[in-house]
């Protein structure tokens, strides 16, 4: 579960987002939506932490900046960014040594798989699409 309480992000001194609260059920789609400039991108980088902010946000019933939070949230970013030079098996790992999760190596092979990224596991970023 996802619980937003009365964020408000400001850019110069200029609410961005200003008292927003929802909640969003585990195993239920929810959707953010809105026009530009609405504050939806704010809203949600503010979730994963990446911006500071006014409110709380609790992931599964955790503050969202704890580990217990990440771990339990997925994002995909606006603009999806790969390294060039790594393969897809070496960004699995780099992610895995960046949340320090150990046993990641067969969770990575099911992903490799489920992708599709078997057949490109020697090509480095910049030769996907």
């Amino acid at each position: 579960m996802l619980e937003v309480q009365e964020l408000t992000k400001k850019y110069n001194g200029k609410p961005a987002v200003d008292h927003a609260s929802l909640t969003a059920q585990s195993g239920q789609i929810t959707v953010l939506l809105g026009p530009n400039g609405a504050g939806k991108s704010t809203l949600m980088k503010c979730i994963i932490g990446v911006l500071r902010y006014e409110g709380h946000i609790f992931i599964c019933g955790h503050p969202n900046k704890t580990e217990q939070a990440r771990r339990a949230l997925g994002y995909v970013p606006e603009t999806p960014a790969l390294y060039d030079m790594l393969t897809p098996p070496e960004h699995l790992e780099f992610m895995a040594r960046a949340y320090g999760i150990a046993d990641y190596k067969d969770d990575a092979s099911a992903l490799m798989e489920r992708f599709h990224l078997t057949e490109h596991r020697d090509k480095v970023g910049q030769e996907l699409s």
